[in-house]
């Protein structure tokens, strides 16, 4: 074998092992505005960083106040527990990294200045952040969010969501006002004296009045607790009690063992056969007829990477047109802004 021939393979099997690790990083999240999600996050090491308390309680609400009020993202539900936080939200703007950076960054700063600690308070892993893409699904999120107080780990914290001393959503259009906290920030700086802590309706069951939705959120809770009060008969475990939450020390850690290598959705994706016959579908008509405006992969919006080989590349809108980005290797990449449709397919294995 000559050492031109010799040369070359080695050049096609350096740049297929490019390719190979560049399609197995996740791809960038796309944010459009009126999108809803399920927000996710959990203090460092699991622990109880953000156990109720006054203080506690004055620094989420003042921060989750502050960082909708700056950013326009609106509130449906949240729940604060002693070690995490989950919250739905809908994102008129497209300002959802915004909001996130906001919150976190000013909540930790205020809950550290108050416990007197240095260390990062949010875990190093990232945000979780899974699109909500249909209206049961929104329902049935805050429904999660809501009675986590009462389902969470080997023995639920509290028997009724209710009886939860940290910060837990409102009714549909309450409001409340929350004054700065005392600790941290400068009270002639720029941040105002006072908020409001408002949790609006989502854009969900148009045809429902306010108390219909509300009461079928309630139920849906209901039956989450209902369920959890008969798993946790079954295997005989008891409820910490509201007491008992209050008496936890803010660097004690849950006695359970924590869930590894858990895959973090960026979708809340339909039953998988469906997802995964969109996907077939998809790469068929790419396959044939890769000059078609619609060989962009729709079942996960043109950003998703679907299992089972199934690549989706990015769609950009400029100019009324849509250009294909191939995310590949970032040495290739920082030379490439634009692929043209049929070079996107020759790079992603897709006949021209």
């Amino acid at each position: 074998m000559s050492a031109v021939a010799l040369r070359f393979g080695r050049i096609r099997w350096q740049l297929a092992a490019e390719l190979d690790r560049s399609t197995s990083v996740t791809l960038p999240r796309q944010i459009l505005p009126g999108r809803t999600y399920l927000i996710t996050r959990r203090c460092t090491q699991r622990q109880f960083l953000l156990r109720p308390s006054r203080m506690t309680n004055q620094n989420v609400e003042y921060c989750l106040a502050l960082a909708a009020e700056r950013t326009g993202v609106l509130l449906h539900a949240a729940c604060v527990m002693s070690n995490n936080w989950h919250g739905v939200v809908s994102d008129p703007e497209a300002r959802l990294p915004e909001f996130l950076e906001i919150f976190h960054k000013l909540l930790a700063k205020v809950q550290n200045a108050s416990l007197g600690r240095w260390e990062n308070l949010w875990s190093s892993d990232k945000t979780s952040v899974v699109l909500l893409v249909s209206e049961a699904e929104v329902l049935e999120k805050m429904a999660y969010t809501l009675a986590n107080p009462h389902c969470r780990g080997a023995a639920g914290p509290v028997k009724s969501p209710d009886e939860w001393p940290g910060v837990i959503s409102l009714r549909f259009g309450k409001q409340r006002e929350v004054e700065m906290p005392d600790i941290f920030f400068d009270d002639e700086g720029e941040l105002p004296d006072c908020v409001t802590l408002i949790f609006m309706r989502p854009n969900i069951y148009l045809a429902l009045r306010d108390s219909e939705l509300y009461a079928r959120l309630r139920d849906t809770v209901a039956t989450r607790v209902k369920r959890a009060r008969e798993d946790m008969a079954l295997r005989r475990l008891p409820f910490v009690g509201r007491n008992a939450v209050l008496r936890q020390s803010f660097s004690a850690v849950p006695k359970t063992p924590a869930p590894r290598r858990n895959p973090s959705p960026a979708l809340q994706r339909n039953p998988r056969p469906r997802a995964l016959r969109a996907c077939r579908r998809c790469r068929h008509r790419s396959r044939n007829d890769p000059g078609r405006g619609d060989n962009v992969c729709r079942s996960g919006r043109g950003v998703y990477r679907h299992a089972h080989g199934a690549v989706c590349p990015l769609v950009v809108q400029s100019d009324d047109r849509f250009l294909i980005l191939t995310l590949v290797h970032e040495s290739i990449t920082t030379r490439m802004s634009a692929v043209e449709p049929a070079l996107s397919g020759h790079i992603l294995g897709v006949d021209p």
